[in-house]
C-alpha cells in the first residue's frame, strides 16, 4: 500500500510540475504580449510626440519668417520715406538754384541793355 502511495504521490508531483511549466510557459508568452503591446504603444506616443514637436517648430519657423518679413518691410518703408525725402530736397535745392541762375541772368542781360557810363579815359 504504501508503494501505491509513493507512485499516486509521484504521479500527483509531476502533473503538478507539468502544470507548473505550462502555466510558466502560458505566463511567459502573454508577458511577452504584454511587452510587445507597450513597446508598440510607446512607439506610437513617440512618433506622436515628435509630430506634435514638429509641427510646433513648423509654426515658430513661420511665425519667424512673418515677424521678419514684416520687418525687413518696414525698414524698407522707412528707407524708402528717407529716399523720397531726400530726392525732394534736392529737387527744392535744384529749382531754387535755377530761380537764382534765372534771377541772375536777367539782372547780368538788364545790365548789358544799359548805357554805358563813359569811363573817365574816354573810351
Amino acid at each position: 500500500m504504501d508503494h501505491f502511495l509513493l507512485v499516486d504521490c509521484c504521479r500527483e508531483l509531476e502533473e503538478g510540475h507539468r502544470a507548473w511549466v505550462a502555466h510558466k510557459k502560458e505566463a511567459s508568452w502573454r508577458l511577452r504580449r504584454v511587452e510587445l503591446q507597450l513597446e508598440s504603444e510607446k512607439a506610437c506616443r513617440r512618433r506622436e510626440k515628435m509630430e506634435e514637436i514638429e509641427s510646433k517648430i513648423n509654426a515658430l519657423r513661420e511665425e519667424q519668417k512673418t515677424a521678419l518679413d514684416r520687418i525687413e518691410a518696414e525698414y524698407r518703408e522707412q528707407l524708402e520715406g528717407l529716399r523720397r525725402d531726400a530726392e525732394a530736397k534736392e529737387q527744392k535745392l535744384t529749382e531754387q538754384w535755377a530761380s537764382r541762375h534765372l534771377h541772375l541772368t536777367k539782372f547780368l542781360e538788364q545790365m548789358g541793355s544799359r548805357p554805358r557810363v563813359a569811363e573817365p579815359n574816354g573810351r
